[in-house]
C-alpha cells in the first residue's frame, strides 16, 4: 500500500460524509474525480475535474467555480485555486484548517510536503487582507446614491 492509499485508508471515515464517498485517482493514464453516492451509483467528474463533499462542499464549489477553476489549468494555478477553496470551506462548520494536498500526475499520486503549502498560505493570508477592512464611508455613500435614483 503506497502513501496515498494509506492516507485514504486512515481518512476513509473523514471522506464518508452524508453517505457520498469522494473518489480520486488514476484511471488509464488520466486523472480521476468522482463521486459514490449512498445508492453505489458512481458520479464521473472528470470533465469538471473537481468535486467536494461535507458541510463545506457549498462552499469549496461555489469557491471554484467562482475562480473557473477547469482541468487544463496550470498545476501550480489549479493547487493555489483548490487552495482557496479549502480555506474558504472552513467557514462551514467542522472543517478544520489541516490540509491534505496531493497532485495526480497520470501515473501516481504525490502527496505534496508541508514546505508547498508555505507559500500557498502566505498568498492566501496576503489575498484575504482586501476583505478584512471595513467598506469605507464613502463606499456606502455610492451604494446609498445608486439606491436613491
Amino acid at each position: 500500500m503506497n502513501a496515498f492509499e494509506r492516507g485514504l485508508d486512515r481518512q476513509n471515515i473523514a471522506l464518508k460524509l452524508k453517505e457520498v464517498l469522494l473518489v480520486c485517482g488514476i484511471e488509464t493514464g488520466k486523472a480521476d474525480v468522482s463521486l459514490i453516492d449512498g445508492s453505489g451509483k458512481k458520479i464521473c467528474l472528470r470533465m469538471v475535474g473537481y468535486a467536494a463533499c461535507g458541510s463545506g462542499k457549498e462552499i469549496a464549489e461555489a469557491w471554484l467555480r467562482a475562480a473557473r477553476y477547469h482541468p487544463s489549468m496550470s498545476r501550480e494555478e489549479a493547487l493555489y485555486v483548490i487552495y482557496e477553496a479549502k480555506k474558504a470551506a472552513e467557514a462551514a462548520p467542522g472543517i478544520g484548517s489541516a490540509t491534505d494536498l496531493y497532485v495526480l500526475d497520470g501515473s501516481s499520486a504525490i502527496e505534496l510536503p508541508e514546505e508547498v503549502q508555505v507559500p500557498l498560505a502566505r498568498i492566501w493570508q496576503r489575498r484575504c487582507k482586501v476583505f478584512q477592512h471595513p467598506v469605507s464611508t464613502k463606499e456606502l455613500a455610492t451604494i446609498a446614491e445608486a439606491l436613491s435614483n
